[in-house]
């Protein structure tokens, strides 16, 4: 019985501990946001958009004689008519 109580005892004190530490973060989270609201905010601010990085030739896109025909291991063969 003794371990019983003691233990009981024990979880008690923990959770009253973890009560506190929750009690304390939300307090701290609640300042955040009361700080964050009452910031002016910037009315000039215009998001920039990242720029693409594109790793492809441009020349190959627009003049198609560069790109060759596919090349391999073909076994069609054409006959003259």
């Amino acid at each position: 019985m003794r371990q019983i109580s003691l233990y009981q005892k024990n979880r008690e004190q923990e959770l009253r501990a973890r009560e506190q530490d929750l009690a304390d973060r939300e307090m701290d989270l609640i300042r955040r946001e009361i700080s964050m609201m009452l910031q002016p905010q910037k009315e000039t601010f215009v998001p920039v958009p990242k720029t693409r990085k594109g790793k492809f030739r441009r020349k190959a896109l627009k003049n198609t004689q560069l790109i060759s025909n596919p090349s391999g291991n073909s076994t069609t063969t054409f006959l003259p008519k």
